[in-house]
């Protein structure tokens, strides 16, 4: 199984439904009972972007206005740095002997 449990959120007919370009909810431990974690990615389609990852604790969220090719970049640098550091404390985690 996957790190991520892809579930598409049932965006129905919300007000703001019609604005979205892409809209995708996967929760983080889906086989855990006790846990509401997720990552939720979201553009509309007058070019904002957000990443928002969440637990029962808190939420992050990375933003910006995709549209212009500098803001378009920063996200994906956002993005990007963001894996990069997710990955090397999964691997710590991995291999640390507590």
């Amino acid at each position: 199984m996957s790190i991520l449990a892809d579930t598409l959120i049932n965006i129905g007919t919300k007000a703001n439904s019609t604005k979205m370009k892409y809209n995708r909810k996967s929760f983080i431990a889906p086989n855990s009972i006790d846990s509401m974690s997720a990552i939720h990615c979201k553009v509309y389609k007058d070019g904002k972007a957000i990443a928002r990852l969440s637990d029962c604790h808190g939420s992050i969220r990375w933003h910006n206005q995709i549209t212009d090719p500098e803001g378009k970049q920063e996200m994906i640098e956002k993005l990007d740095n963001a894996i990069n550091e997710l990955l090397k404390f999964r691997n710590h985690i991995e291999n640390v002997n507590i």
